[in-house]
């Protein structure tokens, strides 16, 4: 899989959108409990800045799939209000954007199954010292009412969650100048 890889890196605005946006989704989320995955034993040691690397995330596939990041942040109350809105918008197509915390196993809502979104797995990596900005590696896509019912598991015991294996994410289909990219062999040990 990582041959497909498409690596996208952020521009200084947009990793200080990344990070003001990213920060924000964190306080108003804080308390946010309507998800079996966002009990508290299950998030990141610090959460913040997996909101930031989430946004990271959702503005470089934004920016190679040529769609559109809104940057929302609503309070947890409202999250029922908004949850069912797509991360990125392309034309009619809404993108979800998961970023990866695993090595092997994608999550899909069953909301971006009904509406037959695509889904794209997405790594970020943190500025170091030969790269000063962040970079998104995007793995793959598959469009989630596809995978839904003929590859997916159950996800931490959701009915509404379902991962499917990375092994069957197809290449990224990205605007054409990213479409030659692959990246280095570099990967932080993980694929």
């Amino acid at each position: 899989m990582p041959e497909n890889r498409v690596i996208v890196t952020l521009s200084s605005f947009e990793d200080e959108m990344a990070t003001l946006v990213g920060t924000r989704r964190h306080y108003a989320n804080a308390h946010k409990a309507d998800r079996k995955s966002y009990d508290a034993k299950r998030l990141e040691v610090d959460n913040c800045q997996a909101s930031i690397q989430a946004c990271r995330a959702e503005i470089g596939v934004a920016k190679a799939y040529g769609a559109y990041w809104d940057g929302s942040i609503w309070h947890h109350t409202e999250h029922r209000l908004n949850a069912q809105n797509p991360d990125l918008h392309r034309g009619d197509m809404g993108i979800e954007v998961k970023r990866r915390r695993s090595a092997n196993v994608v999550p899909i809502d069953r909301k971006d199954a009904e509406r037959g979104r695509l889904i794209v797995w997405a790594q970020v990596n943190s500025p170091d010292s030969s790269n000063p900005f962040p970079r998104v590696w995007i793995i793959g896509e598959i469009n989630a009412a596809e995978a839904w019912d003929e590859n997916a598991e159950p996800y931490y015991g959701d009915n509404n969650r379902r991962g499917v294996p990375r092994s069957i994410l197809n290449k990224p289909s990205v605007r054409s100048e990213y479409a030659s990219q692959q990246g280095d062999n570099h990967d932080n040990g993980i694929f």
